[in-house]
């Protein structure tokens, strides 16, 4: 992966669908499915994403304070600690964020910052139709949001990929009897003591080693996404903390944003996807008014 930016590819999505994706792991989805189609595969069997279906939203333990199971919610955080590492701090400002009143969540503005506020309607026809004093159960909610459209969305870039590689994806997790049948059992069955793929794990108990079945640890993509973003596209970050660009110029507040890409390049923690935002959204409208210049090194083959 190393020798490629994380923009490989995204030239050629661009030219097939015009539009970029939504998704920032274009790059490794691109050369997964060259590989796949170097070596003759015609079905590929994917997993994208499906912790969805198993692990609750952080909801889940505001909904243990909120019924007063006060062991059970000790339990679950210890676990989390053991197993996955989370800290005190962290677990403590989950269980509490949801209990927040509904007005304090309702201002909370979901575009980025950096984008201009005069771009971003402030109260959506939803927020504005969604009646305040009636919130959704835990359970409803849960099974709303594994339901949403949202999820579906993950998975389109990673379908129009595999249509310009001419390579069937498969992805059963997202059957929707399978989504509708997880969304109807509740949490107390399928998530206890933080081992987020109960019913799965255990369904395999006569296929995998225990081991294999227990083991929580998983491919950390920030990292890399972090070093490869600074190191194949730092100069550009550079140039629009400098001089900002002409083509982003309607849509970006730069009094935040300069100081977000100074930030990121320096290597603290910033918010990784809004500068991939930025990136993507310029290159996009560059090429769509036929003014590039090259200015970006172009990765990736077209594929017919």
């Amino acid at each position: 992966m190393e020798p490629h930016s994380p923009m490989y590819g995204f030239d050629a999505f661009l030219e097939r669908f015009g539009e970029p994706p939504c998704a920032v792991n274009i790059a490794l989805e691109s050369l997964l499915l060259e590989a796949a189609r170097r070596e003759g595969v015609r079905v590929l069997l994917d997993g994208h994403d499906a912790d969805a279906l198993f692990i609750p939203s952080p909801r889940f333990l505001s909904d243990l304070i909120r019924r007063g199971r006060g062991r059970r919610l000790l339990a679950e955080i210890k676990a989390l600690r053991r197993t996955h590492g989370i800290k005190s701090g962290r677990l403590v400002r989950t269980a509490l964020a949801s209990l927040a009143p509904e007005l304090l969540k309702r201002a909370r503005r979901r575009a980025p910052r950096w984008l201009n506020r005069s771009m971003v309607r402030r109260t959506s026809l939803e927020d504005r139709l969604r009646a305040p004093n009636r919130p959704a159960g835990f359970e409803q909610a849960e099974a709303e949001r594994v339901l949403a459209p949202v999820v579906g969305l993950g998975l389109e870039a990673v379908r129009c990929l595999e249509r310009m590689h001419g390579v069937d994806g498969r992805h059963p997790f997202f059957d929707p009897r399978l989504v509708n049948f997880l969304a109807s059992i509740p949490f107390e069955l399928r998530f206890t003591a933080a081992e987020s793929k109960l019913l799965m794990r255990r369904a395999l108990a006569d296929l995998l080693a225990p081991a294999v079945r227990k083991r929580v640890d998983k491919t950390n993509y920030t990292p890399y996404f972090d070093w490869s973003l600074r190191h194949h596209l730092g100069s550009e970050l550079a140039r629009l903390a400098e001089r900002g660009s002409e083509a982003l110029q309607p849509f970006v507040d730069w009094d935040l944003a300069r100081p977000l890409i100074h930030s990121y390049l320096s290597g603290k923690s910033a918010d990784r996807l809004s500068v991939w935002r930025m990136l993507a959204l310029e290159r996009w409208l560059v090429l769509k008014s036929g003014a590039f210049d090259g200015g970006i090194q172009r990765e990736g083959p077209i594929v017919a």
